[in-house]
């Protein structure tokens, strides 16, 4: 960040800025996996030739 004074800052000056925080999204997920397309097509065609 660059900032431009109009003097010369004394050890009494404060100086206010606003202070960047990077947020990182929080991790959610399903502990259950479900089956995935295909896999419950292999079972549905082995379901299907065992019939």
């Amino acid at each position: 960040m660059k900032c431009r004074f109009d003097q010369q800052l004394n050890a009494a000056d404060s100086v206010m800025m606003s202070l960047y925080k990077r947020v990182f999204p929080k991790w959610t997920y399903n502990p259950r996996v479900g089956r995935s397309a295909a896999v419950t097509n292999a079972v549905q065609e082995t379901e299907a030739m065992d019939e």
